[in-house]
Parts: structure tokens; C-alpha cells; sequence
């Protein structure tokens, strides 16, 4: 696996965040879940082999062996809590966190919907982007059944260059520039739908664009990188 930058990820050892990957090939530059730079402590990558974005996003229908696989080999490695590449495995987390029962996990930035909720005033909704609008429709789980009247869902959609990209893997490069301003359109068009008081990234591949978004919204953003900082101050040292 390796980043936008030609680096590999890292190896860390000790303490660190364990981050099952999906099985992908597509650049990720600081900001991506994937590059061990976005991060400001030790972080160590594990991939679910044979799981790719297509799989996940919308076919919804993997195997938990697996990511079950990736996680217990990042708990060996000392990992203090886990994390996923795709928000999508949120459909996973109980199957997960019952095979690494040892530390935290959290598959996806989705489960900070009741937190961000309970932030915002009563009349307020969250804007979710997701990676692919119509596959999010489709995810099941009790918190999005929950909170259903308290978001508004948007996202990138077929023929973007994103979803060409990460999605599909079928694009040799990443166009930044055509990438960011998908996003902030895609959250700007979330933002005008009414009553947004914060943005949430589904996907893990957005994390370069929040600046973008930031400005062209003046809505905080909240995504894996909130969550996983969270996980780390939380869990560090607890393994010693």
C-alpha cells in the first residue's frame, strides 16, 4: 500500500492506531486514512485481502473473516484501538468488535452521529457525504434508523472523477482539483437543502478536501480523523 507521496505506510510498533484497510490500489495523499502522514501519532495498517471498495460500498456483502484477519493482526501489533478504511463497514462493527474484544473499535465515522447531534441545536441536521449517495441508502443500521429525521445525505455519484478513483479503481491517477470541488459541491448542495449545522464525512478519502469544505460551507466537519483522534488520547498507553 502506498501513499500519493511513494512512501510506504507505517509499520508502527507499541502503542499505535490499527486501521484495516480495504484492498485498493488508488493514490492516497495526506489527509486519506491511508497515509500514514495524516496522522500525528504512531499508526500501523493492516489490509483485508480481497475486500475492495466495490465490494463494500456496493455490493455491500463481505465476508468478516477478513477484516476479523487484519484486526487481530494489528491488535498483535499493539494496537490500542481500530479503525477502517470505509465508513461503510459500519454494518460491521458488531461483528468486528466482537472478534478484537481486547480494545475499541470503531469501524466508521458514522457512529459519531449521536455526538454531533447532541452539539447541535434541536432544529439543526447533520450533512453526511458519502462516497456513493445511492449505496448509503441502502446501508442498514440502527444508528442512521435512529437519526434518520436529523440527516441529510449527499455525496458523490456515478461518472465523478472520485467515484472513478476510489470507487471503481478504474482512473490511473487522483485529479485533485477535479476531486475538491466534487466534494465541496456535493456538501455545499447538502448545505442548501436547509438547516445544516455540521458536516460529517462518510468516507475516509474525503479527509484531504476539509479545508475546501470548511471554507465553502463555514460548517465544522467531523470524519474519521475527529474519531480517531478521540480513540488514541483515549486508549494510549493501555496495552503497556
Amino acid at each position: 500500500m502506498a501513499d500519493q507521496t511513494g512512501t510506504s505506510g507505517s509499520s508502527a510498533g507499541g502503542d499505535c492506531l490499527g486501521v484495516v484497510m480495504l484492498d485498493t490500489t488508488f493514490p492516497r495523499p495526506p489527509g486519506d486514512v491511508g497515509n500514514a502522514r495524516s496522522y500525528d501519532y504512531p499508526v500501523a495498517f493492516a489490509v483485508a485481502e480481497g475486500a475492495g471498495p466495490v465490494d463494500v460500498v456496493r455490493e455491500q456483502e463481505v465476508a468478516i473473516e477478513p477484516f476479523a484477519d487484519a484486526a487481530r493482526t494489528l491488535v498483535d501489533r499493539g494496537a490500542v484501538a481500530i479503525t477502517t478504511s470505509c465508513g461503510f463497514l459500519l454494518s460491521h462493527q458488531d461483528l468486528l468488535s466482537e472478534q478484537v474484544p481486547e480494545v475499541p473499535v470503531f469501524t466508521s465515522s458514522l457512529l459519531q452521529i449521536p455526538v454531533v447531534a447532541s452539539m447541535l441545536a434541536p432544529d439543526e441536521r447533520i450533512g453526511v457525504i458519502s462516497a456513493d449517495e445511492q449505496a448509503l441508502d441502502r446501508l442498514d443500521h440502527p444508528v442512521l434508523d435512529e437519526y434518520a429525521d436529523r440527516l441529510v445525505v449527499g455525496g458523490l455519484s456515478d461518472g465523478d472523477s472520485f467515484q472513478a478513483t476510489i470507487v471503481e479503481e478504474s482512473a490511473p491517477t487522483l485529479d485533485r482539483e477535479a476531486v475538491g470541488e466534487e466534494v465541496v459541491a456535493a456538501a455545499e448542495a447538502v448545505v442548501d437543502r436547509g438547516h445544516v449545522g455540521a458536516i460529517l464525512f462518510e468516507c475516509t478519502n474525503l479527509r484531504p478536501y476539509v479545508d475546501e469544505v470548511r471554507a465553502g460551507t463555514g460548517l465544522p466537519v467531523f470524519d474519521y480523523l475527529t474519531f480517531a483522534d478521540m480513540a488514541w488520547r483515549a486508549g494510549r498507553g493501555t496495552r503497556q
